[in-house]
C-alpha cells in the first residue's frame, strides 16, 4: 500500500508526463500530412496562373491530382487526433488507479479488529462476567481422608450418580415436587453423611443450622476461593429471581463441582461452582 507522500509524488510526476506526451503528440501531428506545407499555396497559385495556358486534358487532370492530397491530409489529421485521445485515456486510467490506492490506504488506517471476550467467561445482560468451567483444586483445597467434610463430599457425589431421573429422589412435602427442593436435597445429604441437623426446606435455614452446631461439630462461614470438598455453597438471588440456591462441593475427576438440585430435571445434578454468583460457603471447622 502506497503512503500518502508517495502517492502525491506519483500524481505530480504523472502530470508532467501528460504535458510531455501532449507536446510530443502535437509535434507528431504537425509533422504528419494533416497540415499542408506553405509550398502548397504557391503551387496552387502557380497552377491557377497557368490555367489559361493548359490544354483541356491537363485541366481535367488537376482535380484527380488534388484528390490524393486531400485524402492524405485527412488521414494525417485522424492519426494525430487518435494519438492525443490515447494519451488522454492512458492518463485518466492511471489517475483512477492512483486515487483507488489513495483511498484504500486511508480506509486501511481506520479499520480496527473487533475485540474478543476472555476465554472461559460468559457476559451477562448487566455487563458482568462469570466463569462457568469447573474449579481446579489447589493444594489447600483438600479434606483429610475420613474427616466429616470428606464424608459429606463423598455422599454428595453418590447423590449425583444415584438419583439420575425425575422423581428418583423423594422430595419432602412443600417443595412443589422438587421445584423448590435444593435445601431439601442438601439437608438430607448432610444427614446421610452424619451431620446432626434436621431436614430443612429453605437455604438460610440450612446455613443457620450448621453454624449453630457446637464444637467439635461446628461449622463456620468462609469466603472462597479456594473451595474445599464438603463445603456447603450458598448462591445469591439472581437478577430478576426470588430465591437463593444451595449445594455441596465435591470432586468430579480432577475438578471440583457442586452437587445441587435441578428444578427443571427434578433430581440432583453436578454444576460448575461459580455458574452463578456465590454468597458464601459454610465449611466444617
Amino acid at each position: 500500500m502506497k503512503s500518502r507522500h508517495g502517492i502525491s509524488r506519483s500524481l505530480a510526476f504523472l502530470v508532467l508526463c501528460l504535458v510531455f506526451s501532449a507536446g510530443i503528440s502535437a509535434r507528431a501531428f504537425d509533422e504528419s500530412d494533416g497540415f499542408v506545407p506553405d509550398t502548397g499555396t504557391e503551387q496552387t497559385t502557380q497552377q491557377t496562373s497557368t490555367v489559361t495556358t493548359t490544354t483541356a486534358n491537363e485541366t481535367a487532370a488537376q482535380p484527380a491530382a488534388a484528390a490524393p492530397s486531400s485524402q492524405s491530409a485527412a488521414t494525417g489529421f485522424d492519426e494525430g487526433f487518435d494519438k492525443i485521445l490515447q494519451a488522454i485515456s492512458d492518463f485518466f486510467t492511471t489517475l483512477a488507479d492512483l486515487f483507488k490506492s489513495f483511498f484504500d490506504a486511508i480506509g486501511g488506517q481506520t479499520s480496527r479488529a473487533p475485540a474478543r471476550e476472555p476465554a472461559g467467561q460468559t457476559t451477562t445482560g448487566g455487563g458482568s462476567t462469570r466463569t462457568t468451567a469447573a474449579v481446579e483444586p489447589s493444594p489447600s483445597s483438600t479434606s483429610a481422608p475420613g474427616s466429616l467434610a470428606q464424608k459429606v463430599s463423598d455422599t454428595a457425589a453418590s447423590y449425583a450418580s444415584r438419583y439420575t431421573t425425575a422423581g428418583s429422589f423423594r422430595y419432602s412435602p412443600g417443595t412443589e415436587d422438587g421445584n423448590l427442593g435444593c435445601a431439601d436435597v442438601v439437608s438430607q445429604c448432610l444427614r446421610d453423611a452424619g451431620v446432626g441437623i434436621g431436614r430443612i426446606l429453605n437455604v438460610d435455614g440450612v446455613k443457620n443450622a450448621l453454624t449453630s452446631l457446637r464444637a467439635p461439630n461446628n461449622w463456620r462461614i468462609a469466603q472462597p476461593p479456594p473451595y474445599q470438598p464438603g463445603d456447603v455453597v450458598v448462591w445469591k438471588v439472581p437478577p430478576g429471581g426470588r430465591h437463593k440456591h444451595i449445594g455441596i462441593v465435591t470432586r468430579n475427576g480432577n475438578s471440583m463441582m457442586a452437587m445441587n438440585n435441578s428444578s427443571s430435571k427434578r433430581h440432583p445434578v453436578l454444576s460448575g461452582i461459580e455458574y452463578r454468583a456465590v454468597e458464601c460457603v459454610v465449611r466444617k471447622a
